[in-house]
């Protein structure tokens, strides 16, 4: 027989759970549409535009890092690991001696699955 808990604790741990979906889903928006949320000097999109060298240190720290690392952790979960290895290794042979451009890692990352959904979710 399950027991019963009282009413302020099951209102509590619903409560509870809202909010950490709450806030998670507003981590994660910061994660695709950077400031675009509430204007956060710390945060930026997960692309952004260079137009001189000097800007790259203004835009790579800590929150930079780890938000390209779960992006990376999150295609490579879609794709498989083995595919998206094959497709990271075909991107960077491609562009050995020139410069790549994003859409050429997305059209990459596309190809072995022959969908637009990477394409779709990161715009």
């Amino acid at each position: 027989m399950p027991s019963q808990l009282p009413s302020f604790l099951v209102v509590s741990a619903v409560a509870n759970k809202q909010r950490v979906a709450t806030v998670v889903a507003h981590e994660l928006a910061h994660q695709w549409f950077g400031l675009c949320l509430d204007g956060l000097s710390e945060s930026h999109p997960i692309e952004v535009e260079i137009n001189h060298a000097s800007e790259i240190d203004e835009i790579f720290y800590a929150i930079s890092y780890r938000k390209g690392a779960s992006v990376i952790r999150m295609l490579q979960s879609y794709l498989a690991p083995e595919v998206f290895q094959r497709a990271l290794a075909k991107d960077i042979k491609k562009h050995a001696c020139s410069n790549a451009k994003t859409e050429d890692l997305w059209t990459v990352l596309q190809e072995p699955v022959n969908k637009n959904i990477v394409k779709k979710c990161v715009r």
